[in-house]
Parts: C-alpha cells; sequence; structure tokens
C-alpha cells in the first residue's frame, strides 16, 4: 500500500528506514519549500520506523513514539488493509492542518460477524464440561493401596524432618587444623614453612599447662608467609 512520509523539522538530508524493509535499506525523502515527503510501499499492520537526518538517527515529533523491545525510541505507524490509509492517533493531523479534536473523523469500525443474535446462547458445550469434571480414582488400584499411600503423605506433611542432634565443635572449621608444631621438611631452610590461612592469622594460641609450663603463640603475615 503507498504511504506518504514526511519530515517538517529542520535538517539538509533526509532517509527513513523502518520494518517495512526489516532496516535493511535507507530510503531518501525528497525536499520541498516546507518539509521531506516520500511515498513508500508498506505492507499491511504495525511498523516502526525511524528518520536520518544529517547522519543522526531521530523521531518525528509528527508520529507517535513508542520504545522498542531493545529500549529505542521510534516511531510507529498503523496501516490499513482497506482503506489504504494510515490510522495515526490524530495528533499529525493537528499539527499539519491545525484541526481540533472534534473535527478529526473516527475511524469507522467494521462489524466483527454477521451471524444472527439468535444464534448465541449461554450454554456450555458439552465436550468443554467434561474437561472440567473431577476424574475418578483408578479402579485398578486397590483400596487398600490408596489408603496405604494417603495415610504416609499425611505423616510426611504432619511431622518435620528431624535434624541430627549433635553437639556443636569446640572450635570453628578453620581452626581445627593449626601450624603450630607441625614437621618441616628442612630445619635450615626458612621457605619450607607452611603458608598459613588468612583466617589463621593475628590469632593468639595458647596450649595446655604441662609442668607448670604453658606456651603461647601468635600467627602473623611476614611478606609471603
Amino acid at each position: 500500500i503507498p504511504i506518504m512520509v514526511n519530515w517538517a523539522q529542520a535538517g539538509h538530508v533526509v532517509y527513513i528506514t523502518g520494518t517495512f524493509n526489516q532496516w535493511k535499506q535507507k530510503v531518501r525523502l525528497s525536499k520541498s519549500t516546507t518539509d521531506f515527503t516520500a511515498v513508500i510501499d508498506m505492507p499491511p499492520g504495525m511498523h516502526m520506523l525511524k528518520f536520518i537526518v544529517d547522519d543522526e538517527w531521530k523521531c518525528s515529533e509528527d508520529l507517535p513514539v513508542a520504545c522498542e523491545a531493545d529500549g529505542n525510541l521510534v516511531n510507529y505507524l498503523q496501516v490499513s488493509d482497506e482503506t489504504g490509509e494510515q490510522q495515526q492517533d490524530g495528533l499529525d493531523d493537528l499539527a499539519r492542518f491545525g484541526e481540533t479534536d472534534w473535527d478529526v473523523p473516527k475511524p469507522v469500525t467494521p462489524p466483527l460477524s454477521h451471524s444472527p443474535l439468535g444464534t448465541y446462547t449461554n450454554e456450555i458445550p458439552a465436550y468443554l464440561s467434561a474437561m472440567h469434571q473431577p476424574q475418578p480414582p483408578s479402579i485398578l488400584r486397590g483400596s487398600k493401596q490408596a489408603a496405604a499411600e494417603q495415610a504416609a503423605a499425611a505423616a510426611a506433611a504432619a511431622s518435620p524432618p528431624k535434624l541430627p542432634q549433635e553437639p556443636p565443635p569446640h572450635l570453628p572449621p578453620h581452626l581445627e587444623k593449626v601450624i603450630l608444631n607441625a614437621p618441616m621438611l628442612d630445619d635450615h631452610d626458612p621457605s619450607t614453612l607452611g603458608v598459613p590461612q588468612h583466617v589463621n592469622l593475628n590469632h593468639l594460641y595458647t596450649c595446655s599447662i604441662r609442668d607448670g609450663v604453658m606456651g603461647v603463640a601468635c600467627t602473623t603475615r611476614y611478606r609471603e608467609k
């Protein structure tokens, strides 16, 4: 359907592209004394389009503006397959011709159906009612088995799972393994010392008192150790 589009804002070179050509080509608008115009063949339906004015993407103020799925602002245009005219909001006509709201003719809505009113009814068809009927229990399952399954399900829902009753640990897990008194591979090579964990640094350790003596140690970081 041939549709005339125009650009009435400022600019020197104006192109248009959109969903009518899958955003693959730019159509140049012809310049007149007041605006830029072009006649484009568009299939019926809703179309998104955008203008390229002096190498800059812009939306027309004379067409409705919406946000696409990617978050970009675009103009949209409804093309009718019956009349071949674009169905717009009426703002385009107000901007061009200065018409008031009551001067803009309302589109005539065709009837949805030509069937007589007597053919409609409030009764639900039998095949639809059968879909919402409760299904009877399977006859293949014995009554004892069904009762046992229901009792097991009720017992599982009534009694929550029991948590293991274990005493809490004496130390946090990261303090169970310490590096104090750990055997060294080489007594003369300090590089063989084990690297402590970061959670073990700046901690004070004490050993149990033996023969009236208590050992005390503190962990700290020195360079990479």
